[in-house]
């Protein structure tokens, strides 16, 4: 599977995640968290073999220094996941309602737009 791919299943996904219980998404995002300290050693490991290539490839030095991922920013995400399982959750919380005419209403509610983790 490309990276298009991957990207297309995750819109989709987005759409039934979005329609998810709180409680459904922070366990999710708990389980995310233990996943990325459960697999930290292949995460290093893989990211030592990126920091080799870059440096290689002549990858500029301030680049190369955002690339790092070492255990003091594999903790800093997992915390970041962490408290974000902990917030309430935004989606579908109407956030200012207004009646424009008799039997006619404009809500203003928030939805989902982007995503926890990146890849770069």
């Amino acid at each position: 599977m490309n990276i298009n791919e991957i990207c297309k299943k995750v819109k989709a996904a987005s759409i039934k995640l979005a329609a998810t219980e709180s409680e459904k998404k922070d366990k999710a995002l708990l389980a995310i968290a233990e996943s990325l300290d459960g697999h930290k050693e292949e995460i290093f490991k893989a990211n030592r073999a990126d920091m080799e290539r870059s440096e290689r490839e002549g990858l500029a030095a301030p680049l190369l220094k955002r690339l790092k991922f070492d255990e003091k920013k594999l903790y800093e995400v997992i915390d970041g996941i962490r408290s974000l399982a902990g917030l309430p959750d935004p989606v579908g919380r109407t956030l200012l309602s207004t009646e424009l005419d008799e039997g006619l209403e404009l809500y203003k509610v928030t939805c989902p737009i982007g995503v926890i983790g990146v890849i770069f």
